[in-house]
């Protein structure tokens, strides 16, 4: 018929449908569906065929028609008399196809093919769906990379992107589904028995089967992130409540490596059920049911040692808004920490080097201070640990590893300085002798890698394109990637902080210190509270940094009491909450101080430690508005009325920590502009 015969002429003669290759005499060969088709049959197709098509410019045509203009027009009226062979033909339509394809690719997302893990500068998603707050901040971080080509702002230096693929939220619908996950019925199980629920279940075929061409291809380690629908939203950002998994990925057998990342995803699709991120969500007025999970699976940054460890020079995170500014310092300055190997340390609220990126030559501590407060241990990724154990934990293949000399001699002697103990002083330079100490002066205050450069301007354009102060974690390799020898700064993700601003004036001339049972220059957070009755505190006296664990449990058993009767409190306790490193303070999670409205962090004579800004622990308080205080020995405007608090008649007194309820409310007044906060003992 006419239209059948209109037909098969658009799409023999206009490069409509499947691309077919013809021999000479016009026997079809081979059929390619998409340009990928393509490019694979064109390694393969003999030499006449590919003759055929040039002499008729049946390629350009079909490209064309297949809305690649930029690839057709390069490839259009080639001559085979000026070139040699008809492999050079072949050779040149190939890398036409490639150069074009990545060229356009660069800062997108874009959809899987299977060749695509060798490509550089985009993101790829291997299933539909949201990609969840965290991936939505890579994307718009890799658009941000290729748009304002950061290679031509700062010279000899790479700024990137790990390579990073997103499984979008339908995987997780399609898993809920397909394995009856009833979110009501499910949560009362133990979050042991979600993890072996969800370790059990299936996959899609087609996620294995891309999972499988992404191990084929890449053999580095790799991090499995999460990445809710709720995660690092600006209405209410929050971060560490969901797990991340690192894999070493170095397992000769593929089918092992394969079913460490599929397990290591299913763990993370499981993360929202478990109790602490449960608690965490209910706190901050959702329900589980609105919750929606993406993966993000990302090359770790680093380079492995002579102990078979993996793991960057250095990593950290850079504020665009620093909660306790010095006080020559604006909130606006920002603030840096920074840690040897994986960034851990940092987001855990361990020891960290911390700085302010507006003026790298200016130290927050004293040299003696530095000292004092150097990082210890670093983290990294174990290549030597067996793969077929499974994964049961996140820090399944992480490990902790003390600082030795020869690390400040070798890997980490860039970022090192010669301690001076006789005139208190660090001396720079390779061949000074002496014990060495973390604190980054090459780098912040030689400049020779434009560390603060870097962040201030990607902090400047992250605030101006969120509205609002954000948050960036990075990792540094000095010694170049596998495609330069250049140094390398990789952007691992953004997320906006939560900044409240609303006006609250304290006069502190007209409170009596006797009517105050706290006072800090050194506070987070805004507004004021009138409605708290109970205090919760650890008394100082009978602190011990060596019993943290014990006390953690003493305050969880509290806290499980007041949020059974839906009651705030205040937490107050020497040294750090929320760190890692139980020896710098108490390592409780959110789900056990998750009733705290005020946490208070004391110093004394004899333990003193710094604010942890950077961790995730610190960055939850933020977005929950949850008021976060220091109180220095230190500084006379600050101060607690200790023995009022001992004074007083306990509900309950355990061994280091005591709960006590008052008959009337305590009055929090709490101004975030100056960093001022009062607690005054009864309502006026």
């Amino acid at each position: 018929s006419l239209y059948h015969d209109l037909k098969e002429f658009i799409k023999t003669n206009l490069g409509f449908g499947e691309f077919i290759f013809r021999d000479v005499k016009g026997n079809e060969l081979a059929r390619a569906r998409t340009l990928y088709h393509l490019e694979k049959t064109l390694e393969k197709i003999p030499e006449e065929s590919i003759l055929y098509h040039v002499e008729k410019n049946q390629f350009s045509s079909w490209l064309m028609a297949h809305s690649e203009p930029r690839i057709a027009k390069r490839i259009k009226n080639i001559l085979a008399e000026e070139y040699g062979s008809t492999e050079e033909i072949r050779q040149y339509l190939l890398t036409t196809i490639r150069d074009v394809s990545q060229q356009q690719n660069r800062g997108k997302v874009i959809k899987f093919t299977p060749t695509i893990f060798t490509e550089e500068d985009k993101i790829i998603q291997l299933a539909d769906g949201s990609m969840g707050g965290k991936g939505r901040g890579l994307a718009f971080l890799n658009t941000l990379l290729f748009t304002m080509d950061f290679g031509k702002e700062f010279d000899n230096v790479n700024v990137k992107l790990p390579k990073t693929a997103i499984i979008g939220t339908n995987e997780f619908d399609s898993f809920i589904e397909t394995n009856k996950v009833i979110s009501s019925k499910f949560i009362k199980n133990s979050d042991k028995e979600i993890n072996k629920f969800f370790l059990n279940g299936k996959l899609t075929k087609n996620l294995i089967a891309k999972l499988k061409t992404l191990i084929q291809n890449v053999k580095v380690p790799l991090a499995i992130r999460s990445s809710g629908l709720l995660e690092d939203s600006q209405s209410q950002p929050f971060a560490g409540i969901y797990k991340t998994f690192m894999l070493p990925n170095n397992d000769p057998d593929d089918g092992i490596r394969l079913k460490q990342l599929c397990d290591a995803v299913k763990m993370v699709l499981a993360s929202p059920f478990l109790e602490s991120a449960r608690k965490y969500i209910e706190s901050i007025n959702y329900k589980i049911e609105e919750e929606k999970m993406a993966v993000i699976i990302q090359e770790i940054v680093g380079s492995k040692d002579a102990e078979n460890l993996f793991y960057p020079h250095f990593a950290g995170a850079a504020q665009s808004y620093n909660f306790y500014p010095p006080k020559d310092m604006s909130h606006e300055d920002g603030i840096v920490a920074l840690a040897a190997g994986l960034g851990k340390a940092v987001v855990d609220g361990e020891r960290a080097f911390r700085y302010c990126p507006k003026y790298p030559r200016v130290n927050l501590l004293e040299p003696v201070g530095i000292v004092e407060n150097n990082q210890r241990d670093f983290y990294a990724v174990d290549l030597s640990l067996d793969e077929e154990q499974g994964v049961n934990n996140e820090d399944k293949f992480l490990t902790k590893r003390r600082i030795r000399t020869s690390h400040k001699e070798g890997v980490f002697k860039e970022i090192t300085s010669v301690w001076d103990y006789e005139r208190f002083q660090f001396l720079d330079g390779n061949f000074v002798r002496g014990p060495r100490m973390l604190t980054y002066r090459n780098i912040i205050y030689y400049n020779k890698f434009p560390l603060s450069d870097i962040l201030l301007r990607i902090l400047e354009i992250g605030e101006i394109a969120s509205g609002v102060p954000v948050e960036i974690e990075f990792a540094i390799n000095l010694d170049g990637d596998q495609t330069s020898n250049l140094p390398t700064f990789y952007l691992l993700q953004i997320r906006p902080l939560s900044v409240n601003k609303e006006n609250i004036n304290i006069k502190l001339d007209k409170i009596k210190r006797e009517e105050m049972l706290l006072s800090t220059t050194r506070a987070m957070g805004n507004g004021e509270i009138k409605s708290i009755k109970d205090i919760v505190f650890i008394d100082p006296e009978k602190f011990d940094n060596t019993q943290t664990l014990e006390i953690m449990n003493e305050i969880e058993k509290i806290n499980n009491y007041l949020e059974a009767n839906d009651r705030e409190y205040v937490l107050l306790g020497p040294g750090r909450w929320g760190t890692s490193d139980r020896f710098l303070g108490v390592p409780v999670r959110w789900a056990q101080i998750n009733k705290a409205k005020i946490i208070v962090e004391a110093s004394q004579e004899n333990f003193t430690v710094e604010a942890s800004q950077g961790s995730h622990f610190f960055h939850n308080l933020v977005a929950m508005n949850v008021g976060y205080f220091t109180v220095s020995h230190l500084l006379d405007s600050d101060f607690i009325d200790w023995e009022w608090l001992k004074s007083l008649p306990a509900k309950y007194s355990g061994k280091y920590a005591v709960h006590v309820e008052l008959e009337k409310p305590i009055h929090i007044q709490i101004d975030g502009k100056k960093g001022i906060a009062v607690i005054s003992k009864a309502t006026k």
